[in-house]
């Protein structure tokens, strides 16, 4: 149930993906590819929240295989398996998180900076790891 067809027919876990888009955020980041970084991190800390929300059966709209973004602070903010400090940090990132990944993938003529960038990476690792999604956790 966690897992995702590829385009070759394979099969990946979303922790694999939230796993891959935090390594490939950091990797952008130091090529100084800010816009992309912050998207990539962006879809990490998606990737881990999806993946939450799937291991719960949670159905997502439109019968699709994954949550749309408006699904995941109501989600995230509902859930109390967290205390409430820890959804307000959940949420608090994730809204940090999807405000800058519109920016950076809708408004070319904003620039993002360099701090920008490491604070959405700062966020992605926070909702990575409050979701327990990390580089140690098997699928």
């Amino acid at each position: 149930l966690n897992k995702i067809k590829t385009e070759n027919g394979r099969s990946i876990s979303r922790r694999c993906l939230s796993r891959d888009a935090m390594l490939a955020a950091r990797q952008l980041l130091k090529e100084n590819r800010l816009r992309s970084s912050v998207s990539r991190a962006y879809y990490a800390a998606y990737s881990a929240v999806a993946a939450r929300m799937t291991d719960e059966s949670v159905s997502f709209a439109h019968g699709w295989n994954n949550p749309s973004h408006d699904q995941l602070i109501p989600w995230l903010l509902r859930n109390r398996q967290w205390t409430p400090i820890r959804r307000r940090q959940l949420t608090n990132a994730l809204r940090r998180l999807r405000s800058s990944r519109e920016t950076a993938d809708y408004r070319p003529r904003h620039t993002l900076t360099r701090a920008d960038a490491i604070r959405s990476l700062r966020d992605a690792d926070l909702v990575l790891r409050l979701t327990e999604v990390s580089d140690e956790n098997t699928d």
